[in-house]
């Protein structure tokens, strides 16, 4: 008497029976049934929004967005920043668009019934949720996992997460850490390893490197120049510099702190008019396209969010899908000469899992255009892939805008949206759950048409 009929249900049951057994397969939740025959109403409305698996082994997906800046401190500790904390916990929710129906996404903050509503309304799919006390729970090593996919492999995942291991029979990928791992993320090794699809890179480890840099992009006339950093993401530290403000940086003599953390990537500045991403999928039997998605770039470099359509390039003005189909996008086929070359990389550092490829079309000095076929290459998942996999969730034929919003613009809760046979075919809503100091949001937007978006 003391228990809800929802907590006598879920501690009468032993693994492997869930409350999702309760549920139809595949059919309409019957509400109206279960009133009848006399349940409550927490006990109805928890059980429709209850997943897990039936028998399916689940993968354990983990948001770590800040993984680039903790292999660039290690093995030094890594202290974020505040902005970067936000980001962690604000958008958090956005690695369950990448799991599937049986998985478990593991938050910090799980969401409310009231927003796993919302999100069921608008169509939408979701996972199981837990935190990582969840997983550590004894009832819970009873369980089997498949595979443990956090956003990106990093150094510090062993301690939190070691114990899944021993409930997988796989070997787990996302929990081992080397040297030769630590490559794959830096921006230098990738440049080096790929030097025919990044072009024109200078790697700089060291003074006499910034100053060899300095003297062959005067040499070649390069007035404008591109500085990133080895490990950053959503561009970063990335900073534009004058051939003369590269000059004046290498006469104060390269940082200590820079060196550190592998030093400093320079390349030419291009005149961009059109960025995108190419998804993969690394398997034990090699490279897998996934698709494409549009990227929008600030000026500054930074990331502000991707289209994605089933058509790559509906929408496009005639000359940029001209370009793309005759120019560009062949060099992403299977069996084409990049995708070897990426394979063989992506093996040779025992490396499976989710890959982003950064490029765009650029114009040279005379007005055509140019292709660069990468200019940075993510091993991990990206919020171009989760927008990718929401689209499917979203009407047919219709095309996705994935963005990152700050409060200043006022987060709109509204559920501002048309369903058509369930699912949305115009308007937009935001996917993560405010919260009183929240600093960001992901929001989707849906339309036929890319102008539209």
């Amino acid at each position: 008497p003391d228990k809800s009929d929802w907590e006598e249900l879920k501690q009468r049951l032993v693994f492997p029976l869930s409350p999702s057994r309760a549920k139809g397969s595949r059919a309409i939740f019957n509400e109206d049934g279960r009133r009848l025959a006399g349940f409550d109403e927490d006990y109805i409305r928890r059980l429709s929004l209850f997943e897990r698996s039936k028998g399916r082994t689940p993968n354990v997906y983990w948001f770590n967005p800040d993984t680039e800046n903790r292999i660039a401190r290690h093995p030094r500790p890594w202290h974020p920043t505040a902005r970067i904390q936000s980001v962690v916990g604000d958008l958090e929710i956005v690695i369950a668009f990448l799991a599937k129906r049986d998985d478990i996404a593991t938050l910090r903050h799980p969401p409310s019934l009231a927003h796993i509503e919302k999100l069921r309304r608008a169509g939408l799919t979701l996972p199981e949720f837990g935190t990582v006390e969840d997983l550590s729970d004894p009832e819970f090593r009873t369980r089997k996992i498949h595979e443990f996919r956090p956003w990106g492999l990093g150094p510090d995942l062993a301690e939190p997460f070691g114990f899944l291991s021993e409930s997988s029979s796989v070997p787990q990928p996302g929990l081992t850490w080397t040297d030769s791992t630590r490559e794959l993320f830096s921006k230098a090794a990738q440049s080096k390893a790929l030097p025919e699809a990044f072009g024109t890179c200078f790697p700089v480890r060291s003074q006499s490197d910034l100053e060899s840099a300095v003297a062959s992009l005067e040499e070649n006339d390069v007035r404008e120049i591109q500085l990133k950093r080895p490990y950053s993401t959503a561009g970063g530290g990335m900073k534009r510099l004058t051939l003369g403000e590269l000059k004046a940086l290498a006469d104060a003599g390269m940082k200590e702190k820079a060196k550190e953390e592998g030093g400093l990537l320079l390349e030419p500045h291009h005149d961009r008019v059109f960025d995108f991403s190419v998804l993969f999928e690394m398997q034990p039997a090699g490279l897998r396209k996934l698709g494409q998605t549009s990227q929008m770039i600030a000026p500054s470099g930074g990331y502000r969010g991707t289209l994605s359509f089933s058509s790559f390039c509906s929408g496009l003005p005639d000359e940029i899908a001209r370009f793309l189909n005759t120019d560009a996008l062949y060099h992403y086929g299977d069996e084409s000469a990049f995708c070897e070359s990426l394979a063989s990389w992506l093996r040779s550092h025992n490396y499976l899992g989710p890959v982003c490829v950064d490029a765009y079309l650029h114009r040279n000095a005379d007005g055509e255009l140019q292709h660069r076929v990468a200019c940075e290459i993510n091993t991990r998942f990206t919020m171009g892939r989760v927008a990718h996999e929401l689209r499917k969730q979203v009407a047919p034929d219709c095309g996705l805008r994935f963005e990152i919003v700050k409060s200043d613009s006022q987060f709109d809760e509204s559920e501002n949206y048309e369903l058509k046979d369930g699912k949305i075919f115009r308007g937009s809503i935001i996917l993560s759950e405010p919260r009183p100091d929240s600093r960001f949001a992901a929001r989707i937007t849906i339309a036929k048409r890319r102008n539209d978006l």
